[in-house]
């Protein structure tokens, strides 16, 4: 097993196809409900545009992708549509008596585990991989998760998430505005 950054277009093209396999299109609503989905579906442009702005972390057996761990620096906020209205919240927020808008923070843009390793703690070891790539530059991490997803809020409230805010997007879905103080 060997945790590094996202850089070829294997990689790329080794975490399309892990995340394809894990949109609520490609599961039953039983699999999402009990394993948890992915929400975005990113293209190799996008990709690049984010491995170009900050590390995308992954997790390879060999030559199988078994994870990965994506981040948005805020400065990409308007390259996927579906989360502007969690950008909008965070610019409403504070933290410790500090609006968050003025917070040296990064998005986690989306992370997911292939389902043979799933339990295995690959999910803190991405994590931790991002906060040693990202936490010298950035006081927290904040994501977005569908409030249908209950997998997912379990496992980062586990590795150090809390939850911020509350809300339901234009599109009716709810979320929880999550954050983890690197600080």
């Amino acid at each position: 097993m060997q945790l590094k950054t996202l850089q070829t277009d294997r990689d790329i093209t080794d975490l399309l196809e892990l995340q394809a396999a894990n949109l609520p299109t490609a599961i039953s609503q039983e699999e999402a409900r009990s394993q948890g989905f992915v929400t975005v579906q990113h293209s190799p442009q996008l990709l690049k545009e984010m491995m170009a702005a900050a590390p995308q972390i992954i997790i390879r057996d060999r030559a199988l992708l078994a994870g990965y761990a994506l981040a948005m620096p805020v400065s990409m906020r308007e390259k996927i549509p579906v989360l502007i209205p969690m950008f909008e919240q965070i610019d409403q927020l504070q933290l410790h008596g500090k609006s968050l808008s003025s917070t040296p923070y990064i998005v986690m843009g989306q992370i997911c585990i292939a389902k043979p390793y799933r339990g295995e703690g690959f999910f803190d070891w991405l994590y931790d991989g991002l906060r040693m790539h990202l936490s010298d530059a950035y006081e927290f991490i904040i994501t977005g998760v569908a409030t249908r997803n209950m997998r997912s809020l379990k496992a980062h409230q586990r590795v150090g998430f809390q939850v911020l805010h509350s809300y339901v997007a234009p599109d009716g879905e709810g979320w929880e505005l999550i954050g983890w103080d690197w600080g």
